[in-house]
């Protein structure tokens, strides 16, 4: 459809237009909130993930210092090793996070036999372990245990095949799934804004004519 055509539309046609678009943008946003809603608001166990961008948790209950540091997008991420009740797993821990695990930190490192403190859940977004990360997760918990454990066959048994990302969060995914309505959002407000502006001109035509009429 041409630029010309379009403006030469009367405002009815605009209205069920822009109506149209709108309603079209409404039920993709339901569509796509219904279909993702339980993925993005409801965090799983990181050890259940099927597949990478997943919103995931895990409630930490040891763990060690960082052992790589990466940078990503200008943010320095540095990753630690934390246990659960059963799995270690890799994890990029952001500033606040970090300070949620200091008593657990602290018991992790303690040689003298204290309580366990209560495990702490953390969230994040589950990602694909690169080979790098890999690599360098095989020597440091080889090294943190004293023996050669780990090694590439077996360190998906051990590691998974994600690590969790508390840099992260779902509504970067969340949004990314919203800007498939864009398009007919868009054409939606272009014709409201059309029926807008053709009822300014409409009206200023009739002014000009009254004008005209009074001072004839």
């Amino acid at each position: 459809m041409q630029i010309g055509k379009i403006v030469q539309i009367n405002n009815q046609q605009c209205f069920c237009l822009g109506i149209l678009f709108l309603a079209i943008s409404v039920v993709f946003l339901f569509y796509i909130y219904f279909t993702n809603a339980k993925t993005f608001t409801t965090a799983q166990e990181l050890k259940n993930v099927k597949e990478s961008n997943q919103y995931a948790k895990i409630e930490a209950s040891v763990m060690t210092d960082y052992f790589a540091i990466h940078d990503y997008a200008g943010v320095e991420h540095k990753t630690y090793f934390i246990w659960d009740a059963k799995n270690v797993y890799l994890v990029d821990l952001n500033e606040e996070t970090r300070k949620q695990l200091e008593e657990i930190y602290t018991y992790s490192y303690n040689t003298v036999d204290t309580n366990s403190p209560s495990s702490v859940t953390i969230k994040g977004i589950a990602k694909v372990i690169p080979k790098d990360l890999q690599l360098t997760a095989m020597s440091s918990l080889n090294k943190i245990l004293e023996q050669d454990i780990v090694t590439e066959e077996n360190s998906k048994d051990i590691f998974g095949i994600y690590y969790l990302d508390t840099f992260d969060t779902p509504m970067f995914y969340i949004l990314e799934k919203f800007l498939i309505v864009l398009p007919t959002l868009s054409m939606g407000l272009f014709f409201f804004l059309l029926l807008f502006l053709k009822k300014r001109k409409t009206k200023k035509i009739k002014d000009i004519k009254q004008r005209k009429i009074h001072n004839a």
